[in-house]
C-alpha cells in the first residue's frame, strides 16, 4: 500500500486500469467499514457480510464517484447502504425505516450516533425479561 498516494489518486489509477489501486484503497479504510458495518448491523458476521458487499458495490459503481467529496465519505455512504440492504433481506428494521430518526439524515456522523444509540437501548431492551420487554 502506498501511503503517499491519496484515496482519490488511487481511485483514478483504478479506474484507469489499476486494480492493485482498489486493494490499496481496500486496505486503507477496511477497519473503517467494518466499524462503521459493526455498529449498525450488531454482529459481527452480519458486519462481515455488509463490509463485503460494501467493497464489491465500491468496485462495481467506483466510476459513478464524482471527485467532488473525499472518496472516504462516498464509501461511508455505500457502506451505509449495505447495511441497510443487508438488514432488510434478514428482515430487520433500519433506523431511517423510522420517523425519529429524520432529523439525522442530513449528517452522516449524525446518523452513526443515531444507529449506536438504536442499538445501545436495543441491546438494553434484550437483556430485560420479556414481561418488561414489551411494555
Amino acid at each position: 500500500m502506498d501511503p503517499e498516494r491519496s484515496d482519490e489518486v488511487l481511485l483514478r489509477a483504478f479506474l484507469d486500469g489499476d486494480q492493485n489501486a482498489f486493494s490499496d484503497l481496500m486496505r486503507r479504510h477496511e477497519d473503517r467499514v467494518f466499524g462503521l458495518a459493526y455498529r449498525i448491523t450488531g454482529n459481527r458476521p452480519d458486519a462481515l457480510d455488509a463490509a463485503q458487499d460494501a467493497f464489491i458495490a465500491a468496485f462495481r459503481r467506483a466510476s459513478s464517484f464524482r471527485f467532488d467529496s473525499a472518496f472516504s465519505t462516498w464509501m461511508h455512504r455505500v457502506t451505509l447502504n449495505a447495511c441497510y440492504d443487508l438488514m432488510r433481506k434478514r428482515g430487520r428494521t433500519t433506523p431511517e425505516e423510522h420517523p425519529e430518526h429524520e432529523e439525522s439524515r442530513g449528517s452522516a456522523a449524525a446518523l452513526d450516533d443515531a444507529v449506536a444509540l438504536r442499538l445501545d437501548v436495543s441491546k438494553a431492551l434484550a437483556s430485560l425479561p420479556e414481561d418488561y420487554r414489551e411494555a
